[in-house]
């Protein structure tokens, strides 16, 4: 929490102290006073949610539906060699990321007609969705009849309202300091980082109970 201290000797003495910031990797735009330093660490750690490049891991980059969905499919740890081929699915196979997109797919982690891209934006409600997809797939009960009185909870979509209601309740989700989730907003790299952690902690939690 960014307090030190020391018992102090009984004579005179002289106190110094050298600080270097953490750094994440060989990334130049991650040190630790970032609020989701631990986060980002955590998911590089676990090869979830790697670098954009080798020097630059841009957290305020926006999340695509594929990180989106690949993220989630390295967090599980699943096998993909059932999903590298599909009949007349509408995927192309030539992508790297087909055989996590149809995992997810196949396995209602998000919608049959969602057309993944690399570049199309997820916004912070429909990234909701698909965390509250994932518990589901995962065999945990997600049902809550946690109430949610966010600000701006008139702009959810019914299938918002109860993944948030759930993840809210989970410690997964949380709104901003003046009370809004803003479903609408656009997902960014290290908001995605700071949910996988706290999904993975639930997780662990719940399947361990």
């Amino acid at each position: 929490n960014n307090s030190y201290s020391f018992s102090m000797p009984s004579g005179g003495v002289t106190a110094k102290a050298n600080f270097t910031p953490k750094r994440l990797g060989t990334f130049k735009d991650i040190l630790g006073p970032h609020w989701f330093f631990d986060d980002a660490e955590w998911a590089y750690n676990r090869g979830v949610l790697r670098g954009v490049t080798d020097e630059y891991w841009e957290p305020e980059s926006k999340v695509s539906g594929v990180t989106s969905i690949v993220t989630l499919e390295r967090l599980d740890g699943v096998d993909l060699t059932p999903y590298d081929t599909g009949a007349l699915d509408g995927l192309d196979n030539s992508k790297w990321y087909v055989s996590a997109v149809r995992w997810a797919r196949n396995n209602g982690i998000c919608n049959s007609y969602r057309a993944f891209s690399e570049y199309e934006p997820l916004t912070r409600g429909e990234y909701a969705v698909i965390l509250y997809n994932f518990l589901r797939y995962r065999g945990l009960n997600v049902t809550s009849d946690n109430e949610i009185h966010y600000t701006d909870s008139a702009a959810l979509t019914n299938k918002e309202r109860e993944a948030f209601r759930f993840l809210e309740y989970a410690g997964v989700f949380k709104g901003y300091e003046d009370g809004a989730i803003r479903p609408g907003a656009t997902l960014n790299r290290a908001q995605l980082a700071s949910l996988l952690h706290r999904l993975s902690q639930y997780i662990i939690r719940a399947e361990t109970l």
